[in-house]
């Protein structure tokens, strides 16, 4: 993304938020407060007007699998600007490293690479028990391993009073395969569920960011019908089939010149054309 474009959704998410000095001529009826914010309020609502509109203008670039990513690295970038990362933790739930040399006493239920995983993690202090405690509290221990959701339960004995970015860690090491879903309440628990939740592919809302120097370019994936969103988007801004501002061509053996000649009549008289 370009500077240009990123000034642009940065400008557009401060004239969105309500609470300026501005009569909120830009923010939606229904986020409008009707009066102006003091500098204290006012400074975090732009903050989060901010940060939401840039997340979901690149967001809608993103493919679906992709989106949690750029969530996650939201959400670790927030973290380190109000001093509240740990940037050795963080390095090791990026890396997970492993610490090989002592036999795993629980192989019954607990992999050799989770084992190495958490002998790794002992060197901080906070998990430096989490060896003995797997083993002294096994019973406990492999019920939560042993669920199809442990992201939605509490973590044995006192361990489930560690802050979950701490928790993360844990995941890590003992459940890798649930980590995406730990991640995702994680994002949500700390920035809100807007970072978690996909919207529904909305023309008209990327139609207000483009320019005739900003185009819009849209992938095409199962579900998703371009056409009936241009043709819907094109009658409520007035260009439709019956009064010739619009066209849809079908390209094929001798369809360029018919498409072509759309394209220069268009261009003349304003309209558009879909191939």
């Amino acid at each position: 993304y370009s500077m240009a474009n990123y000034i642009y959704i940065l400008k557009k998410g401060m004239d969105i938020c309500p609470g300026g000095g501005d009569g909120e001529q830009w923010v939606p009826e229904e986020k409008k407060l009707g009066k102006e914010l003091p500098v204290e309020q006012r400074v975090p609502a732009l903050t989060e007007s901010v940060t939401s509109a840039v997340f979901g203008y690149i967001s809608a670039g993103l493919f679906e699998r992709h989106k949690l990513i750029m969530a996650t690295q939201l959400t670790m970038g927030v973290l380190r600007q109000q001093g509240k990362l740990n940037a050795e933790l963080f390095d090791w739930l990026l890396r997970a490293p492993r610490s090989e040399g002592m036999d795993n006493p629980l192989p019954e239920w607990l992999g050799e690479a989770n084992w190495e995983m958490v002998n790794s993690i002992r060197e901080f202090e906070q998990y430096a028990a989490l060896g003995d405690d797997l083993v002294g509290s096994a019973k406990r221990w492999r019920e939560w391993m042993e669920l199809e959701r442990p992201e939605e339960e509490p973590m044995p004995g006192d361990w489930k009073k560690m802050e979950q970015f701490e928790q993360l860690l844990l995941f890590r090491a003992l459940r890798p395969d649930r980590m995406s879903n730990a991640l995702g309440t994680f994002v949500k628990n700390t920035l809100g569920e807007r970072y978690v939740t996909s919207d529904p592919f909305d023309l008209a809302s990327s139609f207000e960011d483009s320019a005739p120097g900003t185009p819009i370019f849209i992938f095409l994936s199962p579900g998703v019908d371009v056409a009936a969103a241009v043709e819907h988007l094109g009658r409520k801004l007035g260009y439709t089939a019956d009064n010739g501002k619009y066209a849809s061509v079908s390209l094929g053996q001798g369809q360029e010149p018919i498409a072509m000649n759309n394209l220069k009549n268009f261009h003349k008289s304003g309209g558009g054309g879909l191939p």
